[in-house]
């Protein structure tokens, strides 16, 4: 059973263990490997107390076994940032997993609370950025309905990186 709650403060240090962690796995081969060995579980804990204090967005914590469990996911959402958002556009800023919980279905299930916190928040369309080598979650999203809609590019570690927009017209029904 895995209970999804909003985050708590005291989630700043197992949100920066997924977070480093999902990282170095998904994004092995295709962000410099210097940069995923620098990741610091220290110092994403320090980001994500910030992030976790500030008043913009919110983040959601998956955890394994009910509500005392240990996070074994997040999602962080909100309106959408880009230049050309609109009201009611709302995006999913990040979704990450432990390595070892892909693939049983909590991705869904924390994209499916993020949609019905998007909802409430008075959202009406859903949109994620992905890097475009990140094939399996550019599946996923495309299998959850999301449809590509413009593309960008980042420099992650001195490489240039092409990032893909997916977009929902209408938030999805997970």
């Amino acid at each position: 059973m895995v209970f999804i709650a909003p985050a708590q403060p005291q989630d700043a240090p197992a949100i920066a263990a997924v977070h480093v962690a999902a990282w170095r796995a998904a994004y092995a081969g295709i962000v410099p490997q210097v940069v995923l060995d620098s990741l610091s579980e220290v110092q994403r804990t320090a980001q994500w107390r910030r992030i976790l204090a500030a008043e913009a967005g919110w983040t959601l914590v998956a955890r394994d076994g009910g509500r005392g469990g240990p996070v074994v996911g997040f999602v962080q959402g909100g309106a959408l940032r880009d230049g050309d958002a609109g009201p009611g556009d709302g995006e999913v800023g990040g979704l990450y997993l432990r390595p070892d919980r892909r693939g049983r279905g909590l991705g869904r299930a924390l994209m499916a609370a993020a949609v019905k916190r998007l909802a409430a928040d008075g959202m009406a369309r859903l949109f994620v950025w992905v890097l475009a080598d990140n094939r399996p979650a550019r599946a996923f999203y495309a299998h959850l309905g999301g449809v590509p809609d413009r593309t960008q590019h980042d420099t992650i570690g001195g490489k240039r990186l092409r990032e893909v927009r997916y977009r929902w017209d209408g938030l999805p029904r997970l």
